[in-house]
């Protein structure tokens, strides 16, 4: 991924994003810290962050340096994995200091009840940082508003918007709230000296669900450990040993975050509403199984000696013939569930980047 030398620079661009996932559905993290798209608890479910569409109101989670820099000093963004993971790692690196932020979502089966569980920590590599961190969910595609609550000595936020669900936010350090037009924006402010660290985890609960406990901070290193094994453990089955293997490795780590482990069924892209070019009128939602792109991807992880997602697409694509009506033929589009897709809509809430469709 491309550096990029700026003091003041505008929003990053797709290709300046990091993908992270836990299998379900995945999360896009710009190079800056901004983790800017998310839909929980599916790939195909609505957004709780879509800052990536509109910055304005599209709900964000956002890391901020705040340490005055000289008038020389150009902050620097880079990003990379944690070898043979989806382990993010994203440093914003000055004269002075260094701050890492590492990103990753729980693979859904280490993940016990909890849903959608984001993990990050942002750390001072050298020297010393004042750091904010933010988190703005924009509920049901920024279309519901949200009340948020305070507790455990203010270190843990739920954000409750009814019938859209609830976002967790469990932190290892005190948290504050800041009233916002749709809802509160939960914002923690800390120094970090060289070696020091803030821990934050996301989840999601569905509105019919009673709030127990979240995810306790201290299992991170458990959790961050086992995440770790697990994709080592996945992509060490690949039979590739032709050139170019770790740009191989890095795209079917990224293809097998698009496929659904509880369904089979394989996203064509994370996200939608992102025009060809910009203002084009070809924005569609690619969180939907289109039939083509799923194939290809099976195709990609067949040639490399990655079986297993073939035959969970192939059970998937077989349940979808046997509910086809006799004699309609298959959809060239589906939901994760199988389920022909939805009505299009325009999403009137995203209006200030484009108009996008889901």
């Amino acid at each position: 991924m491309r550096d990029i030398e700026a003091r003041r620079r505008p929003r990053p661009l797709i290709d300046q994003h990091g993908l992270v996932g836990d299998l379900h559905s995945t999360a896009l993290v710009a190079n800056d810290g901004t983790v800017d798209f998310l839909c929980l608890p599916d790939a195909d479910s609505p957004t709780i962050f879509a800052s990536i569409l509109d910055p304005q109101v599209g709900g964000h989670f956002t890391v901020e340096e705040l340490t005055e820099l000289a008038a020389d000093d150009l902050l620097r963004y880079r990003q990379n994995y944690l070898p043979n993971t989806n382990i993010l790692i994203s440093r914003l690196q000055g004269v002075g200091a260094i701050t890492e932020v590492r990103d990753f979502m729980l693979p859904a089966h280490l993940a016990e009840t909890w849903q959608g569980v984001f993990v990050r920590q942002a750390s001072a590599l050298h020297g010393s940082r004042n750091v904010r961190l933010t988190c703005w969910p924009g509920f049901d595609y920024a279309r519901m508003p949200h009340q948020a609550s305070l507790s455990h000595h203010g270190t843990v936020v739920v954000f409750d918007a009814g019938s859209a669900g609830r976002l967790r936010l469990s932190s290892s350090h005190t948290v504050r709230l800041s009233e916002r037009e749709r809802g509160p924006e939960a914002v923690i402010d800390t120094t970090l000296e060289p070696g020091e660290k803030v821990t934050v985890i996301l989840d999601w609960m569905p509105s019919s669900e009673t709030v127990g406990p979240g995810p306790a901070i201290d299992r991170v290193e458990e959790w961050t450990g086992a995440t770790e094994q697990f994709w080592h453990s996945w992509i060490d089955r690949s039979t590739y040993s032709g050139r170019w293997g770790d740009a191989v490795a890095r795209s079917a780590l990224c293809l097998k975050l698009l496929q659904d482990r509880s369904t089979g069924g394989i996203v064509a892209a994370p996200t939608f509403g992102l025009p060809e070019w910009p203002g084009a009128e070809r924005n569609w939602d690619y969180r939907y199984v289109w039939l083509r792109d799923a194939a290809f991807v099976n195709f990609a992880l067949l040639r490399i000696g990655l079986v297993d997602e073939a035959v969970l697409f192939a059970s998937w694509l077989a349940r979808c013939c046997a509910e086809s009506p006799t004699g309609a033929g298959l959809h060239p589009v589906y939901r994760l569930d199988g389920s022909p897709p939805q009505r299009e809509e325009v999403l009137a809430s995203l209006f200030h980047a484009h108009t996008p469709t889901a």
